[in-house]
């Protein structure tokens, strides 16, 4: 739980934060966009006011910082730890938002080629 004398809404209410924890390893240098499922895009609207996270290299530096409109940087091969800060007033909903998942978008290597049919039967032939 945070401070009640000073994390407080502007109606004197507290507010309420749920840190999640994520391992993740780089497995080469590359561009990462960091999204939550739900969050992403939605600062208004979302569930919980809105999120913010932050990436700790293996030594315990932050190497990356983003929030509800990811932006992606870039990260080299190495292990990393991906903290997802959520906010809201209400524990129970911070409480269900527990196994929020994270989703970690990277760049292909190389353009895939696809071939599209019109219709599933014409797949099949």
């Amino acid at each position: 739980m945070l401070d009640a004398h000073r994390d407080t809404l502007p109606d004197g209410s507290p507010t309420q934060q749920l840190s999640l924890h994520y391992e993740w390893t780089q497995p080469t240098k590359g561009r990462v966009t960091l999204r939550v499922p739900g969050e992403a895009g939605l600062l208004y609207d979302s569930g919980t006011g809105g999120c913010v996270l932050a990436v700790f290299d293996e030594h315990g530096r932050r190497v990356g910082f983003d929030d509800v409109y990811p932006d992606g940087f870039d990260l080299p091969k190495g292990k990393y730890e991906i903290v997802l800060r959520l906010r809201h007033d209400d524990p129970a909903v911070l409480d269900a938002a527990k196994q929020r998942r994270l989703q970690i978008d990277r760049p292909l290597p190389k353009n895939v080629t696809l071939r599209l049919a019109e219709s599933r039967s014409a797949a099949l032939r």
